[in-house]
């Protein structure tokens, strides 16, 4: 405990993590909202392309290991690992710091409080990756895919973003592809097995901790992606 607590503090001060928005950069709204994409500062981009690069939300990001395997990929993207735990952004910001990367950066932070921190279509992509199922039906409406996050994610979306959703859970995943339609996305694309194909797009390949800890049980990982549709 001691030491899950002192990596909450650590990583509340470290320089690529956005712990306490409201101490770091004013109250929400006033500086960090629509204002994303100033807070990456490699100078290899330029600022033209910092300018035009949406940033890339990744939900309950965890340690950070698909977020940070995204942005050594696409290093002109902008990406932003979401998780409410502390220690758990702890790790993933270490591990982007020894690699220098600067266009990734961690938020300690809710889902439900998006709308706080980003402004409408100031998002380009956002990444679901093995989420909580909460598999009992009265607590639903806390998967990150339920009916209360759909319209804030296509509020926040930029015209042809895209919602990713990667996990090993088919009542869960069958349930978004319901949820995500009837809230106004249309399904771009489904694979019900990833791994099976010979062929899986490169961004289908980084695989997380539980991720590796379902295919070792034999289990398929499933992929859906979304658009918003124009209202």
């Amino acid at each position: 405990m001691r030491k899950k607590l002192k990596r909450i503090k650590e990583a509340a001060k470290m320089e690529n993590v956005f712990a306490d928005l409201d101490g770091l950069m004013g109250k929400p709204g006033d500086s960090s909202k629509g204002n994303w994409r100033e807070f990456f500062k490699d100078g290899s981009l330029g600022k033209i392309a910092r300018a035009k690069a949406r940033v890339v939300l990744e939900l309950g990001c965890g340690a950070g290991h698909y977020t940070i395997s995204l942005a050594q990929k696409y290093p002109k993207k902008n990406f932003i690992g979401i998780d409410r735990k502390g220690d758990r952004i702890w790790r993933g910001a270490k591990k982007a710091m020894e690699l220098k990367l600067k266009n990734v950066f961690f938020m300690q932070a809710r889902a439900e409080h998006l709308e706080r921190y980003f402004k409408k279509s100031e998002v380009g992509e956002i990444w679901i990756t093995f989420p909580d199922p909460y598999p009992k039906p009265s607590r639903a409406g806390h998967r990150l895919t339920s009916h209360k996050f759909t319209p804030v994610y296509k509020l926040l979306l930029k015209k042809g973003g895209k919602v990713h959703l990667k996990t090993d859970n088919l009542t869960l995943f069958e349930y978004s592809i319901k949820t995500l339609t009837a809230g106004g996305f249309k399904l771009q694309k489904r694979i019900n097995d990833v791994h099976g194909r010979k062929s899986a797009p490169p961004l289908l390949k980084i695989t997380t901790y539980y991720e590796q800890k379902w295919m070792s049980k034999g289990k398929p990982i499933h992929y859906a992606c979304f658009s918003p549709i124009a209202a």
